[in-house]
């Protein structure tokens, strides 16, 4: 079995083919079965197959017959199943080398006529895609065969039509494949067919029903694809099955490929088929839109002939269309006829007399009719061209000179537009000449000065008829004067200023023609103007003056000629900027020398008191602000305005710091104040406190320090770049090298470091704090002195915010009972349960008193901090200076509650005499929102037994004390629980007229209780329901009011 082994590929297979022809042919009969045993792993079904396939030829070569040996009934499904590589079945490789006998045996044993390889085909697909007719005859046989398989978008018959195959082609369709197929681009099989010529297939299609008038994306009937291909016989089956000749076409993005078919036709010199179409009823006048597309459309085929160049053709051409009818007077959309382009597009005369067609028509005869259009043209034509001797021929014979064209040119304006003065004089002579007439609002002057025709300038200028118009404006506002400036033409710009009187005239932007000049950098047209003294040098244009307008536009030497011609070097602008400072703002340098040269102060300011320096350090300019130093310029001079910097102050702050360090080396004072350093409070710091204040500014930090700027320099207010930086929140690296540099921990005033570090937002900058208090800051030392009477001079541990902050103020030994200007410790201020615990921990006085008597449970409102101080000893009955208790400044049920629990005396009072409720209802609720718990406060000491009207040392009850703080909260609870609201103290005031806007009738409190009085009066005067109601409604508002604000 060694040779079975070798065996394993369909190529190995069919090249034994010469070694097996050789053999006996018994041994082939007997061997190969057993040689190709279907279990031997190296012998594949289709490799089995192409050895077959070479056989097959061995028996074709003995004239021996196929026996069904080589199909076993027990190998049909393996064989059929099987497949290559590629995917391809034993009948994909038949039909592929044209085994037609194969193909037959195969199809005999059921075999899928329809499977599908690796690449999508059919066996069809693969005779087709190899050209085998006879494989595709015998497939077309099974009534099996899809003759509509789409592969790669196509059918099998579009494929073969589309390939010019017209055996497959014809097989296809009788075999009643779908001949109605449409491609991405609409077309069908018929157009297909017709392309390639295939008369028997078209025949094939139109006997099966095929549409003669379908139209492809672009249009085209299968008429048209005839006509343009000249396909005779084809156009002659077409139009017997109906087609149309008069159908057209005008979606093809080709000018040839659109129109009727004859035009089509004659486009592609297929003259006959024209002919044929003609005799058929095709119209030889048709117009076509597409004809001649440079200009207006609508010509016939005689007018496309004409503009035909080879005129051996072109004569060929004209005979044709005359001889089938063509109307050689014919006019396009224009007025052109035929024989207007003839000579348009050829030029000399006897071009018309060498063909007959045009020699001997009646046309010719009216040629030179003064009332015929097409004389007009021709008078347009000839002066396009410039032929002299053929326009002279025409203005004998009175041509209309002034003819006026569709596009609005005339002879006098082509003639211009060309530059041919000659035909300019000539047609100057003509008195009948309308110079007037404008070429889209241009007149000949402009067209003249546009294109650059000096001649012909002068010719125009030279005739008064023309000088009329030369302040005329065209259509954008422009005379002749700026259409000469701005393209240039200095030769014909002074000439046309010899002639104008208005050389300050502006078009529709507002332009001068100097203001173009300057615009476009016309130089040498900019000198001319100049020196015109009539030329305005200081009108302003766009809040401009040409001088402005020139430095704006960087133009050196047309902003010198300004200069020389304005003489003033210190005219200023309306923001008070003179030359020099916008020479200097466009780094204009050699203008800047010019300047100086001719006497410009270099020390002059604008309104807001800015030199040339300030503006050259602010756009950061090395060069200009070397030059103005080095010719005097004051490096000191500070400005005028708000900001009053220097122009050091002002290099840094648009952070130009190459010209911030060449005017630190000229003696620039990089400590001098800057008064905008920061705004919030007082002004006066340095450029050190301005950059930090700026949270990424570490760069321009580290150049200022090491420049020379002094770390621990204070603003007005006492604050260090340092203060400012841990306000602002910037970076650990900087605060670092600002103290290794020798910035102060502990300055004297402004507050420290580590005050803005607790000052900063609500909650404060811990880890700024942590890392100063690091750093070595005196942590028993005032922070918060500001130089103010109102300074509480605190300590650290006073303003401490957060647990670990006070644990390392402890650690670095902070005094616990250290005391503020009012005797508080730092117990009093405790903000947190576990702050206060720390404190107590580590030795804090638990009942220590401030300059008001008040321990730190007299100013806790926290229950567990509350809870903590009580554990810890604190004096529940402890009174201030006042006679207060802890329980009167209690704001919250919870820590009344706990310390009544705890001992509290609920009946104390105060030295005026005022109970625990009096002291509630003196809170301005509405001012501080952590007293809000107070109405229950008020109800759970009346639950308690104190008496709602008791009165203290004055004769107050404390409704009259809500009537002083407008305490509304609390004065319903007393009213709700009983309160007299007419009782009098000793002052013989109700607590309404205790109210704080009484006298003015406000106040929520007092118009509440004037409604309550009013609600009791009307009760008791019997004022009846309805009144009581409306005042209810009104005590209602009163609530809802109070309530919203």
């Amino acid at each position: 079995m060694q040779k079975s082994a070798a065996i394993s590929t369909p190529l190995v297979s069919s090249g034994l083919l010469f070694q097996f022809q050789f053999l006996p042919q018994v041994w082939l009969i007997r061997r190969i079965p057993e040689e190709l045993d279907s279990s031997n792993k190296f012998c594949t079904p289709v490799a089995v197959l192409s050895l077959r396939c070479a056989i097959y030829f061995i028996y074709i070569h003995h004239n021996l017959s196929l026996s069904s040996t080589w199909f076993p009934k027990r190998r049909e499904s393996s064989v059929d199943a099987s497949s290559d590589h590629n995917g391809s079945k034993p009948l994909h490789i038949t039909a592929k080398y044209g085994y037609e006998d194969i193909i037959s045996a195969l199809l005999e044993k059921k075999r899928s006529v329809n499977s599908i390889d690796s690449d999508g085909c059919t066996p069809l697909w693969i005779a087709l895609d190899n050209n085998q007719v006879k494989s595709v005859q015998v497939l077309l046989k099974d009534f099996r065969v899809n003759v509509n398989f789409r592969f790669n978008h196509r059918t099998p018959l579009g494929y073969a039509t589309q390939e010019g195959n017209s055996t497959i082609s014809k097989l296809l369709i009788e075999r009643n494949a779908d001949i109605n197929i449409i491609d991405n681009d609409r077309l069908t099989l018929l157009h297909y067919a017709i392309r390639k010529g295939l008369l028997d297939v078209v025949d094939h299609l139109l006997n099966r029903g095929a549409s003669v008038h379908s139209k492809t994306k672009r249009g085209n009937t299968p008429l048209h694809i005839a006509s343009m291909d000249g396909g005779l016989e084809i156009a002659k089956l077409l139009i017997d099955k109906g087609a149309d000749v008069h159908v057209n076409c005008e979606n093809s993005y080709k000018a040839s490929c659109k129109g009727v078919p004859l035009q089509l036709a004659v486009k592609g010199c297929h003259l006959k088929m024209a002919r044929f179409l003609i005799q058929k009823g095709a119209d030889i006048n048709a117009t076509d839109p597409h004809t001649h597309y440079t200009i207006k459309k609508g010509g016939t085929l005689l007018h496309w002939a004409v503009r035909e160049y080879d005129l051996n053709f072109q004569e060929e051409l004209i005979r044709f269309l005359k001889e089938n009818g063509a109307d050689v007077n014919s006019a396009a959309y224009d007025g052109r006829t035929p024989l207007c382009l003839l000579v348009k597009h050829h030029g000399y005369l006897d071009i018309v007399r060498r063909i007959p067609t045009f020699a001997t028509s009646p046309h010719l005869n009216s040629f030179l009719d003064i009332t015929s259009s097409t004389t007009h043209f021709l008078t347009t034509y000839r002066v396009e061209k410039g032929f002299i001797e053929l326009t002279k021929e025409l203005i004998d014979a009175k041509s209309n000179i002034n003819a006026l064209a569709s596009d609005e040119t005339t002879p006098f304006s082509i003639a211009a537009e060309n530059g041919n003065s000659i035909l300019i004089e000539l047609l100057l002579e003509q008195s009948n000449l309308d110079v007037s007439r404008s070429y889209h609002g241009k007149t000949t002057l402009h067209i003249a000065s546009e294109k650059g025709h000096t001649d012909v300038l002068k010719a125009l200028l030279a005739d008064h008829r023309c000088t009329h118009y030369v302040n005329m404006k065209d259509s954008s506002g422009k005379t002749p004067v700026h259409i000469a400036v701005e393209y240039g033409r200095t030769n014909i710009l002074s000439n046309l200023l010899e002639k104008t009187h208005d050389v300050n005239a502006v078009d529709k932007n507002g332009c001068t023609p100097l203001w173009i000049a300057i615009e476009k950098n016309q130089e040498k047209c900019a000198q001319i103007l100049l020196e015109d003294e009539r030329v305005d040098v200081k009108t302003r244009h766009f809040s401009q003056t040409p001088l402005e307008r020139a430095l704006k536009e960087k133009n050196t030497n047309i902003s010198k000629l300004i200069i020389d011609r304005v003489g003033d070097t210190e005219i200023r602008d309306e923001d008070g900027l003179n030359p020099l400072h916008r020479a200097v703002d466009e780094g204009m340098l050699d203008v800047i020398d010019y300047l100086i040269k001719k006497g410009a102060n270099i020390q002059s300011k604008t309104k807001n008191g800015n030199t040339p320096l300030h503006v050259a350090a602010r756009r950061g300019n090395l060069e200009v602000a070397k030059f103005l130093v080095n010719n005097g310029a004051d490096i000191h001079a500070r400005s005028e305005n708000y900001h009053n910097c220097t122009p050091l102050q002002c290099a840094v702050m648009c952070s130009k710091l190459e010209v911030a360090k060449f005017l630190i080396s000229v003696g620039s004072d990089i400590n001098a104040h800057y008064p905008c350093a920061h705004f919030s409070i007082d002004r006066g710091g340095t450029l050190l406190h301005w950059a930090s204040r700026k949270m990424d500014e570490e760069e321009l930090i580290r150049f200022l320090v090491e420049n020379g700027a002094d770390v621990n320099a204070t603003e007005y207010g006492g604050r260090t770049p340092l203060c400012l930086l841990v306000k602002h929140r910037g970076s650990f690296a900087v605060m670092r090298y600002l103290i290794e540099k020798g910035a102060t921990l502990n300055n004297e005033r402004g507050g420290t470091p580590l005050y803005w570090a607790f000052s900063v937002d609500y909650y404060g900058h811990p880890k700024a704090a942590d890392f100063l208090i690091e750093m070595g800051t005196d942590v028993n030392s005032c922070i918060d002195y500001h130089g103010y009477e109102w300074d509480q001079m605190r300590t650290a541990l006073h303003l401490a915010r957060h647990l670990s902050t006070v644990n390392l103020l402890i650690d670095k030994g902070a005094n616990v009972n250290a005391m503020d200007k009012s005797l508080n410790t730092p117990l009093h201020l405790a903000r947190t349960p576990s702050i206060a615990k720390c404190l107590l921990e580590h030795g804090a006085k638990v009942n220590a008193s401030n300059i008001l008597g008040d321990t730190p449970l007299h100013f806790v409102q926290n229950f567990h901090t509350a809870k903590i101080l009580i554990e810890k000893g604190g004096n529940v009955n402890a009174s201030n200076n006042e006679g207060y208790t802890p329980l009167h400044t209690a704001r919250n049920t919870a820590i009344a509650k706990l310390l009544l629990d705890n001992g509290a005396e609920l009946k104390a009072v105060t030295k005026d005499g005022k109970t625990v409720v009096h002291t509630s209802a003196e809170v301005d609720v509405f001012s501080h929102s952590q007293y809000l718990d107070v109405p229950e406060v008020v109800e759970f000491f009346l639950q308690k037994g104190i008496d709602v009207n008791v009165t203290d040392n004055s004769g107050n009850t404390p409704l009259h004390c809500c009537g002083t703080s407008d305490n509304i909260q609390v004065a319903a609870v007393l009213i709700e629980k009983g309160a007299n609201t007419r009782v009098l103290n000793k002052s013989n005031k109700t607590p309404v007229e205790c109210a704080q806007f009484f006298d003015s009738g406000g106040g929520t409190f007092c118009r509440m209780l004037h409604t309550i009085d009013k609600i009791f009066t009307a009760i008791i005067d019997n004022e009846g329901m309805k009144r009581i109601r409306r005042l209810l409604r009104e005590v209602k508002t009163i609530n809802l009011t109070q309530d919203d604000s």
